[in-house]
């Protein structure tokens, strides 16, 4: 959903884009001041940094563990829901339902316990992409100070930009020639 709020920072990214005049100095000097605007892409710098990228190497590696761990724990319940079936027959009507009942909960308890732990890699992977991100801000300040920008903003948000103003690859490297990958990922 648009709101007014939305359309006015929309509206005001394309002016300063296409730099149009703003408010005059209040030295009493007549001429404009115009904003350099650049323009990010924040997901292109934190999955093609070498930091992100050791993140996404980390959070695959958890979840390939977790994958793994849940696949021997369903061939187990399988293995057990096998024996189950082999011995309803011979075995006495409460007993076996106290078994099923057993057997269920079992089950359930597996599901939910994997539900949480994968959520659970998802958020730690979330949280490390965000602080991964406010790591970046000072290289980022670096870079529109470099170039005389005002305004540095994200890509996903700006409905036109011309490719010169997009700092994506600057950023990477400065992250990457910045940002110790190992002290990030301890210190995390």
């Amino acid at each position: 959903m648009v709101t007014c709020a939305k359309i006015t920072v929309i509206l005001a990214a394309f002016l300063i884009c296409v730099g149009a005049p703003s408010t005059r100095a209040q030295s009493g000097d007549n001429s404009p001041i115009f904003f350099n605007v650049l323009v990010i892409d924040v997901n292109k710098l934190i999955n093609q940094s070498n930091v992100g990228q050791a993140l996404k190497a980390q959070h695959e590696k958890a979840k390939f563990s977790l994958d793994n761990e849940f696949d021997n724990l369903k061939k187990e319940l399988i293995s057990k829901e096998q024996r189950l079936s082999k011995i309803r027959a011979d075995t006495d009507v409460a007993e076996f339902r106290q078994m099923a009942k057993e057997f269920d909960q079992r089950s359930t308890e597996v599901r939910e316990a994997y539900i949480e732990r994968q959520k659970n890699i998802d958020l730690v992977f979330n949280l490390s992409r965000r602080k991964l991100f406010e790591a970046s801000v000072p290289y980022l300040k670096q870079i529109l100070n470099k170039n005389n920008a005002s305004v540095l903003i994200r890509k996903d948000q700006t409905v036109l930009s011309a490719n010169s103003v997009d700092v994506t690859d600057i950023a990477i490297n400065t992250i990457n020639e910045n940002l110790n990958t190992n002290a990030f990922l301890e210190a995390k």
